[in-house]
């Protein structure tokens, strides 16, 4: 009583065995992040909405805890834009120890997310339900699916939301299901197929032939579409693989993104912009300051209304990186009629009777010269599809678009039967490079048909004569390149590649040979510098004996 110490009490205890009736446990239990990449979305698929589709968890449940389950889905498109979709749901326990499981379906649809929870596996209906509409900064399923996501991650974690009973034998687990009718609504889009088809450069014959005997070129075209939006096909051809969607300055950056990601040399700092007028890409102009020779061979082949897509340089010359353009373009019509709520066949929002309709018109036969140019050429199908106006409409399995087309080609009979002529192609350097005096650069060219010698001259200064042209060397045999190192500095020289075995005896001009197609610079180096007289008129034409 007086705090004075009453002595000790030791007690030595030894378990060897415990069992417990029940376990009372609070429980966290988080899963690991998945990341689900879906290959193969097209830029610019956006705009549709799948107004019917639900996402639902099924759980069976016979431990009698209260288990609540959080799933946050995000969604990223190709424009790198996010959307999230967020799930809280408490799983429904047992009324009793050793009553029976219960279920609970979780429902992820266009108005939130509904749970229902069911007292028995059997149970015909519920007898609770919830529906928590999406919380500011969220979305619901509908729209994170209609979000077009290229990108889907899931992070989810179940946990034990209080205190329960844990018993032998008890367990919990479910399934997930999809449904998904395809009801959809649909804003105007417009989008391109991720899958380009290469086509391989024509044979020299075939192309001559083409070229000489095209006189001109007619399509006819019958569609029947059976899907339940209109809109219309276009067919795109370019010399690279990639393809933007428009000319907008959003799209182009987009399609930088994609070139800094597959190309070297491109980064995402680089920008874009584009010409579609020769005027603005002709050498000759004082205008222009735009090398072309990546993409043309010569000026002359440019084509007004092309897009030239050009890589700006903001320390030197701006180059053509590439050009797309249209082959031809195909209507799909609207369809004559829907079913609709009163139908008694068929789905309301689905095609009754499909659109059809038939039309003409005029190839342009500059864009058929495109499609047989020199090189690799690569085409794909760019899809405008003009919206649902507002309704829902259906499609199924049944749904078709149906193109009939045939093409008329007016030919020259005598470009038929000639022969194909040997050609030339002056590849580097071709027009717009400055080279150092000094330096060994490697020649270039392209030949098609039966070319085995060359003579490779070059030339300073414009409209030279035949005397003018310096050697470099003769008759030498032709492996298309020649090694070559410039000792003359001058900003208007020219290279000229020519068949020697094809001199014209009563002209006494070549049938075979190709120069720069502009003039390139010889600077710096060890060389003296001469007066390579840079006149003001220079001759803008590919051979100067035309």
């Amino acid at each position: 009583m007086d705090g004075s110490e009453l002595g000790n009490l030791t007690i030595n205890v030894e378990v060897e065995e415990l069992h417990f009736a029940s376990l009372e446990a609070t429980i966290i239990e988080s899963f690991p992040t998945s990341t689900q990449n879906i290959a193969g979305m097209p830029t610019g698929f956006s705009g549709m909405a799948f107004t019917g589709v639900s996402f639902e968890f099924d759980m069976i449940n016979s431990i009698d805890l209260p288990v609540q389950l959080d799933v946050d889905m995000v969604g990223y498109n190709t424009l790198g834009d996010s959307s999230v979709v967020e799930v809280r749901a408490t799983i429904a326990k047992p009324s009793t120890y050793g009553s029976d499981s219960t279920r609970t379906i979780i429902r992820m649809s266009k108005i939130g997310t509904t749970v229902l929870s069911y007292a028995t596996t059997d149970a015909t209906t519920w007898t609770d339900s919830i529906t928590t509409p999406p919380s500011e900064g969220t979305s619901t399923i509908v729209d994170v699916l209609s979000f077009n996501p290229s990108v889907m991650i899931v992070r989810s974690s179940a946990r034990i939301d209080g205190r329960g009973t844990i018993v032998g034998g008890a367990t919990i687990g479910g399934q997930y299901r999809m449904v998904a009718p395809f009801e959809v609504m649909m804003e105007p889009m417009t989008f391109i197929s991720v899958n380009e088809t290469p086509i391989a450069e024509m044979a020299h014959d075939v192309r001559s032939r083409i070229r000489s005997s095209l006189v001109y070129a007619e399509l006819t075209s019958t569609v029947t579409n059976s899907i339940p939006i209109s809109g219309e096909i276009s067919i795109l051809l370019s010399n690279k693989n990639l393809f933007p969607l428009d000319t907008t300055q959003e799209m182009l950056s987009i399609f930088r993104d994609s070139l800094a990601v597959q190309e070297p040399g491109w980064s995402i700092t680089d920008s874009l912009y584009v010409i579609n007028k020769c005027s603005r890409l002709n050498p000759d102009s004082s205008a222009a300051d735009v090398y072309i020779f990546s993409v043309m061979n010569d000026f002359s082949e440019c084509i007004d209304g092309v897009v030239y897509l050009v890589k700006y340089n903001s320390t030197g010359k701006d180059t053509v990186i590439s050009y797309v353009d249209t082959l031809l373009k195909v209507i799909l019509p609207e369809p004559a009629a829907y079913y609709s709520d009163t139908s008694t066949v068929g789905h309301p929002g689905q095609v009754a009777t499909p659109g059809v309709v038939s039309y003409t018109s005029v190839m342009d036969t500059n864009r058929l010269f495109l499609l047989t140019d020199y090189g690799d050429h690569y085409i794909a199908p760019r899809f405008h599809l003009n919206g649902s106006n507002g309704k829902s409409v259906y499609l199924t399995s049944e749904d078709y678009i149906d193109i009939r087309t045939f093409m008329i080609f007016r030919l020259s009979s005598t470009g038929m039967i000639e022969p194909a002529p040997d050609e030339i192609i002056m590849l580097y350097p071709n027009g717009g490079e400055t080279l150092t005096s000094g330096n060994e650069y490697t020649i270039k060219w392209k030949t098609y048909g039966t070319v085995s010698t060359i003579d490779v001259d070059y030339v300073i200064g414009s409209n030279p004569s035949e005397s003018d042209w310096e050697v470099i060397t003769s008759k030498e045999n032709n492996i298309d390149s020649l090694s070559w190192t410039p000792t003359e500095e001058s900003d208007s020289v020219r290279i000229r590649i020519r068949d020697p075995n094809s001199l014209n005896e009563k002209t006494g001009k070549y049938k075979t040979e190709d120069i720069s197609g502009w003039y390139f610079s010889v600077t710096g180096g060890r060389a003296a510098k001469i007066a390579g007289a840079k006149s003001d008129t220079r001759y803008s034409g590919k051979g100067f004996n035309k």
